[in-house]
């Protein structure tokens, strides 16, 4: 069990130590409660894959170290900056459009999309994206989940070109 240790000294008209009241509490559910949340923050910050969140304007409020793996951005660069900033400028409008509205209006959604690492590189990813609400079910943010589907892609790709030339 764990407790949290409470005491307070008491001293009399002139100053001198009296006594001493104290108060233990049981904080072994609280300090449970507490582990389990750093485990699984540990777990999601070493996915192999992305875990992003952003807040309803878009804006960077949580990426992994498999995002950071992934895109070459280190979490503080990406921190407060717009999500779009990951995707090709002409695939800016999509992200709104196809990623972002119909996750804030249907709670979750799943997308194929291209996003452009720091280093110039398109990569594909499926995307899974969910609707973070607070305790009391207000909309806060979007919790993002993306697999990089870029070598599938590009096999299909791969094979469209081949059957093509079969033809």
């Amino acid at each position: 069990r764990w407790f949290r240790d409470e005491a307070m000294l008491i001293r009399g008209s002139d100053g001198t130590p009296q006594k001493i009241i104290g108060r233990w509490t049981d904080i072994t559910g609280r300090r449970q409660a507490d582990d389990l949340i750093r485990r699984q923050a540990d777990i999601i910050e070493h996915i192999q894959e992305t875990v992003i969140t952003v807040d309803l304007n878009g804006s960077v409020t949580s990426w992994n170290q498999g995002a950071e793996r992934l895109l070459g951005y280190s979490a503080k660069e990406a921190f407060g900056r717009h999500i779009s900033f990951v995707y090709p400028v002409e695939d800016r409008a999509f992200v709104e459009r196809e990623v972002l509205a119909p996750a804030k209006a249907k709670g979750a959604h799943q997308v194929e999309v291209r996003r452009l690492t720091k280093f110039g590189d398109v990569r594909f990813a499926q995307l899974s994206l969910t609707l973070q609400r607070d305790e009391t079910g207000v909309p806060i943010g979007i919790v993002g989940y993306s697999m990089d589907i870029t070598e599938r892609k590009r096999s299909e790709e791969s094979l469209r070109t081949s059957r093509n030339q079969l033809q």
